[in-house]
Parts: structure tokens; sequence; C-alpha cells
């Protein structure tokens, strides 16, 4: 009787035993999944970065040819002139040449007044409720300016940034300035249609934190840390870590929970006029990612070294079994 009690202690342990090291194993492959995961959702978000980089790039490059291009009109002597007509018809001569396409270009006299433009109508109005024309107006050296991000009074639900430059007659004298604007959908047309694949997001973000461009318009022109964006995007330690990125210039990538998606998200900074900074940030569904032929080698690896572990342990415990019935018919 005793041998029995015994023997079916025995077979009850060991089914304990096997319970849980099903269980623990359960809990390892768990973590060690989601260790792989995040692996492969990093390893892409490096190769994502690359392509975050490249856009930041080019949108350095769009600006740094808008501001030349006002550079070289500042200088031509019927643009110097306060002669409207003239002006005018050297403006239409010019817009047409340097492809400036949707954005308008005007000159502004030293009383804030557009004094001739390539769009007729606002000729005559006055700008010098603009900070940005306070400012190159007030600096003693005239230095060029980029605005932050102002609606469209021309064209309806579109934001741009207003580029200008100081235009000096033949004494040295300051006399004036000529605009033109970088229009924020513009970039979204040239930049992100092409190199951004289906499930892949591009977002612009101002130094001062402000998002300049969203494909959810309702953000745009919302501060990165108000709580609009929190309530949008949630709250976490990995935005947090994306917020400051942004915030201090930083290029990165963080992987983001949003509403219960991951997103892998890259950013990079792109210098875009003196002393002026806007960071891209590219952002993927994961859910939609399909993972690459290392990560599914890397979980058939671990399915494989689990099922091997458990066909090990399963042995040891009935030999173990074995082992110890024999030596109770012994006894």
């Amino acid at each position: 009787m005793r041998t029995e009690v015994t023997m079916k202690q025995a077979t009850s342990r060991t089914v304990v035993a096997l319970a849980a090291i099903i269980i623990f194993e359960a809990i390892v492959i768990n973590f060690i999944l989601i260790a792989a995961d995040d692996s492969h959702y990093y390893e892409t978000g490096e190769s994502q970065l690359i392509l975050t980089r490249s856009i930041a790039r080019q949108i350095e490059t769009h600006v740094a040819g808008t501001y030349d291009k006002l550079i070289t009109i500042s200088n031509v002597p019927e643009i110097r002139e306060s002669n409207t007509e003239q002006c005018n018809d050297k403006l239409q001569e010019l817009y047409a040449q340097f492809k400036l396409v949707p954005s308008a270009i005007s000159r502004t006299g030293k009383d804030y007044v557009r004094d001739c433009s390539t769009i007729r109508s606002v000729i005559g109005s006055n700008v010098g409720e603009y900070e940005y024309a306070q400012k190159i107006f007030n600096d003693p050296l005239h230095a060029s300016v980029m605005g932050r991000a102002l609606p469209s009074i021309i064209y309806k639900d579109r934001y741009f940034i207003p580029v200008v430059v100081p235009i000096f007659d033949e004494n040295k004298k300051f006399s004036g300035t000529i605009g033109s604007a970088v229009y924020l959908d513009e970039l979204k047309e040239k930049y992100f249609g092409t190199g951004l694949a289906e499930n892949m997001r591009a977002v612009i973000i101002d130094d001062d934190d402000i998002i300049l461009y969203h494909p959810n318009k309702e953000l745009i022109g919302k501060n990165i840390y108000s709580d609009v964006v929190a309530d949008f995007v949630g709250d976490s330690i990995a935005f947090d870590k994306l917020k400051n990125g942004v915030s201090a210039g930083l290029s990165g990538v963080t992987i983001v929970d949003i509403n219960g998606t991951k997103h892998i998200e890259s950013y990079a900074p792109a210098s875009v006029f003196a002393g002026r900074r806007w960071t891209v940030v590219v952002t993927t569904s994961v859910n939609t990612t399909t993972l690459n032929e290392h990560g599914k080698d890397m979980r058939n690896l671990i399915y494989t070294l689990v099922l091997l572990l458990n066909a090990f342990f399963t042995l040891i415990l009935v030999a173990h079994f074995q082992w110890h019935s024999k030596k109770q018919k012994l006894f």
C-alpha cells in the first residue's frame, strides 16, 4: 500500500514538474520572441533611418534652392528699383525662369507695403504685422529670414514658410525685401510620394516643436508636447524619446505604440536655413510589416530549440520516474 501511494506521489510530482517546465518555457519563449521582434523592428528602423536622412537632405536642398533664387532676384536692377510696372514684368519673367510654382514672389518696400508681385491682388498689402517682416526690417544688418508656418491667403487649407532676403540699392542702403514661400504640402508631394512604402507616413516638425506637416491635418500647427498630440499618439517612454530627440535635433529610431499598434519611428534633422532646423519623422505601422528572412530564420531556430529542450526535459523526467518506480519495487 505504501509503495502504491509513493508511486502516485511520484507520478503527481512528475506531472507537476512537466507542467512547471511547460509554463516556464512558455514565459521564456514569449520574452525571446518579443526580443526577436524588437531586434527585427530596430533592424528595419535602421534602414528606415537611412531613408529619413535622405529625405531630410532633399528638403535642405529644396529650401536652399529657394533662398539662392531669391538672392539672385534681389540683385536684378528692375527689382532693386521701386517702379511697380517694371518690377512686375520682371518678376513674371523670373517666376517662369526659376519655376517657383506655386509660390508667389513679392517685393516689399521700406514702408512694409508690397509694391510688386507675381500675384497682382496682393500689391498694396501691408506685411508689417508679420513677425518675419518685423525681424528683417528691424535688424540693423537686415539679414535674410525664414519665418514660421503661416496659412496661405491665396490657397485654401495650405500652409507655407516665408523666405525673405533684403534688397540693397546701388549705395548699399536697405530698400526693401524680396520674398517667396516654401509650401509644405509641396514638399510632401515631391519627397514623400516616391520614396515611402504604402504603410509609411512622414511628418515635418519645426525647431520650436510645432508640427509643420502631418497626414492628419488636425495636428498641423500643434506642439508635439501638447495634449492634442498626446491624445492622438498616447503617452509612453518611447514617444518621450522621440520628442526629446526631435527637440534636441538628433537622429534615431524608436518603437512607439499608437492605439495598440506598434510603429517604427525614425527621425533626422534638416538644416533648412541659417539658425533654423526642421526634423523629418518617418513612421511605419508594424502590423503590415512582413518579417524578413532573417526574422523568419530566427523564429524557426527558437521553435526548434524549444522543442529540443522540451524533449530533453521530458526524457529526464520519464527516466527519473522509471528509476524511482524500480527503486520502490526493490524495497
